[in-house]
């Protein structure tokens, strides 16, 4: 009987065992499963707070890069407006849209000859000094067709101030006078953008002007 009795207590100890591992690999089996959804759903909350959150960012982000984008292409197109009718008042000879382009009647007009300037800068040598109503003033009252050309224009602006560089070249009748570099300041007002000042450079045609021109 104790033999017996050993024998089933043996039997039960190792039943208890095998019992023992079969519930542990279930609950190994089963444990993660259920961790795993639950930590999916606190996941997904936590991943869509944050998908929110880029989103807006990326909208704002990409509403003001619109809008700077629109801003700057406007300011632009009437910068581009001024230079033309700057050209067009020339050739038109109308004094009135010329100088209704300028900020004031004391706007800095400077010319340089490249030809005459001489030694070390700062030199006054080749400057040119003039006034846009002086300049106006000598087209309206000529006789002959007169008219400025420009190519290669650069804008510079940030939607206040601005700056403009082009190449240029100056015709009387079929004479091309003079040539070179173009440069102004503007500032935006109330009237819309207005010329500050005007900086250029003139290389003369070293041809004579014929009389049939």
């Amino acid at each position: 009987m104790a033999l017996k009795a050993a024998h089933i207590t043996t039997q039960s100890t190792h039943s208890l065992r095998s019992l023992g591992r079969i519930h542990a690999g279930r609950l190994r089996h089963y444990a993660p499963h259920a961790c795993a959804r639950y930590w999916k759903v606190n996941f997904n909350k936590g991943s869509c707070m944050k998908v929110q959150r880029l989103l807006i960012l990326l909208l704002v982000c990409f509403h003001s890069f619109l809008y700077a984008s629109e801003s700057h292409n406007h300011s632009h197109k009437q910068i581009v407006e001024v230079v033309d009718e700057f050209m067009l008042a020339i050739k038109n000879k109308d004094e009135q849209s010329f100088t209704d382009l300028f900020y004031s009647n004391n706007v800095p007009w400077l010319g340089v000859n490249p030809e005459k300037r001489k030694g070390n800068l700062p030199s006054n040598d080749g400057i040119i000094y003039a006034t846009h109503l002086g300049f106006i003033g000598w087209v309206a009252s000529s006789e002959e067709n007169i008219e400025e050309k420009y190519w290669d224009l650069t804008i510079k602006s940030d939607g206040e101030i601005a700056s403009v560089y082009f190449k240029y070249s100056f015709h009387i009748g079929d004479y091309k006078m003079n040539w070179g570099d173009e440069t102004w300041d503007l500032i935006k007002t109330i009237d819309g953008w207005k010329i500050v000042s005007v900086i250029y450079s003139a290389t003369y045609n070293p041809n004579p002007r014929s009389d049939k021109n």
